[in-house]
């Protein structure tokens, strides 16, 4: 079944209204570095929880993680379930550091701590991790596209120069205002679109204990056995765990706009809301997987959720929905592009010239954001033969990030380790991280993989490789000498800042306070996991 005409009209003005108010909003912005990556450092925690919701919650996330859903049940939340409470911590333990030092870019932590090199290393590979990940953004909205248009495979390039373009005009014209603005309307349609799927589907089933009665009982376990070749829970409670914790506290995607903030309970409080809609998004992702597995068997399960879509949904409705979707795709890839705009103008540009004035740092960092794009669109065809694309967004993080993610949290609380360990533990990371990712992904290269990595659940191999890389840190860092105490002093609160954060909490009172908060958000973490 194809879309009607209604439905296309939708879409259409869908996309011209965001394209109008991205463009209009980013107007409005200064155009300097401050105003252009970071919206004036003025956002609200409204704002920046519902950017960070529709920047996680991509199309993605809608394709894979429905479509891992589909293939193994409800444990395909344990990756949003494990950064929920991850989101929380980073909040409390790394906010209020990336916000006193005033960094631009989310490697600027990595220059505090170890010094250029090191922000550098990371700098490259989160190059590196966008690359792969606007790509498989792009295709997983193009999946969307053809499943309800019913068009063939060959159109993947077409749907994703539709979609990359209309993104990029207002991101790479706007900056981040226009990124954080328009994902405030992106995240209340993808919400509605995703609820109107779940609610019909569960319809469609007889409701909630229709499902329960139909589907095999592992569906509805969070937590599967140890030999489960996807999700056992040891893979949960390891791999998976350290990758949570790494994403939560180092990656600039998420984290870039927390640096736009008006200030600390702002941003903890915007993470803390970001956290809290992931936990809403759990039953709008997740329970349609299942549902699909219910309702339409027997297909390829990146497509379950736009099957789905066209099994439930009456016409007129598929509009919105699929509006929703590039809601989500848009959200996503606009972030992702501002996220490497701003890593390739603040933090290598500057290495390879080293005075770079307001003015070319703006047009540096609009020339990375139109490349991106061009990456983007061109190689989302690829993607198609790579697998399950929400299991290839993990192995990408798995394998890219955990050098990096060590070096964030050693360096948060042991003051021994130096620039030094840092540099070795993430030039290794790196080179070892890439060629794992590329010899266990691409079929070609398989054959020069040692059997142990191929066999082994990636998220095994994740731990493993954590292991290593925190020893790497600790001895490399013995062979040169600690940093001296003053070069370390932001890493602690003054007095006087402590006290300003103390008042303006106290006088946002109990519904503005985060540690309220935070303890209802515990609480609905434990209960989901108590309720499967």
């Amino acid at each position: 079944m194809s879309l009607q005409n209604v439905d296309i009209g939708i879409v259409v003005l869908y996309l011209v209204g965001v394209l109008v108010f991205g463009i209009w909003i980013g107007r409005r912005e200064k155009a300097d570095r401050k105003g252009f990556f970071l919206g004036g450092r003025n956002f609200s925690w409204l704002l920046i929880g519902t950017s960070l919701f529709a920047t996680n919650i991509s199309s993605v996330q809608f394709v894979g993680q429905s479509g891992l859903a589909y293939k193994i049940g409800i444990a395909a939340a344990n990756p949003q379930l494990t950064g929920v409470i991850c989101l929380a911590l980073s909040a409390v333990l790394f906010i209020p550091i990336y916000l006193r030092t005033r960094i631009f870019t989310i490697p600027g932590f990595l220059e505090s701590r170890y010094g250029r090199q090191a922000k550098l290393i990371y700098a490259v590979t989160l190059v590196f991790f966008g690359l792969c990940l606007s790509s498989i953004i792009l295709y997983s909205g193009s999946l969307v596209a053809l499943q309800l248009f019913g068009l063939g495979n060959e159109m993947i390039f077409y749907c994703a120069l539709a979609l990359g373009l209309a993104t990029g005009i207002y991101a790479v014209t706007g900056g981040l205002s226009s990124v954080v603005y328009t994902d405030l309307v992106q995240s209340i349609v993808l919400l509605v679109g995703g609820v109107l799927v779940l609610f019909l589907g569960l319809a469609a089933v007889g409701g909630l204990s229709g499902l329960v009665e139909t589907v095999p009982p592992q569906h509805l376990q969070m937590m599967l056995p140890a030999d489960h070749e996807v999700m056992p829970f040891t893979a949960v409670l390891s791999g998976l765990l350290l990758i949570s914790v790494f994403w939560a506290t180092s990656n600039q995607d998420l984290l870039q706009r927390t640096l736009g903030a008006k200030d600390l309970r702002n941003a903890q409080l915007g993470m803390l809301l970001g956290g809290a809609l992931k936990l809403v998004a759990v039953f709008v992702l997740v329970f349609p997987g299942i549902l699909a597995f219910k309702l339409v068997p027997g297909i390829d399960p990146d497509r379950a959720y736009p099957a789905l879509i066209q099994e439930v949904l009456p016409i007129g409705f598929s509009g919105i929905v699929l509006a929703g979707f590039i809601a989500a795709v848009m959200s996503t890839l606009d972030s992702s592009i501002m996220s490497l705009s701003s890593v390739f103008a603040n933090d290598i540009y500057p290495a390879i010239r080293r005075r770079t004035g307001e003015e070319r740092a703006l047009r540096v960092g609009r020339i990375a954001a139109m490349t991106i794009l061009v990456w983007a669109i061109c190689t989302a065809p690829l993607v198609q033969h790579l697998g399950l694309i929400y299991l290839l967004m993990q192995k990408v993080l798995s394998y890219l990030l955990p050098a990096v993610g060590v070096c964030y949290i050693v360096g948060r609380f042991s003051r021994r380790v130096n620039g030094f360990g840092a540099v070795v533990t993430m030039g290794t990371g790196f080179v070892f991280g890439l060629y794992i990712l590329l010899f266990t992904t691409i079929p070609a290269l398989a054959p020069y993989c040692p059997d142990i990595i191929l066999k082994s659940n990636f998220y095994h191999v994740t731990f493993f490789l954590v292991m290593i890389y925190t020893a790497t840190l600790l001895v490399a860092s013995r062979f040169r000498p600690a940093p001296e105490p003053g070069e370390l002093a932001f890493l602690t609160a003054t007095e006087e800042e402590s006290a300003a954060h103390r008042a303006a909490m106290a006088k946002a009172g109990l519904l503005g306070s985060f540690r309220f908060w935070v303890s209802i958000y515990v609480c609905a973490f434990v209960a989901i996991f108590l309720l499967f």
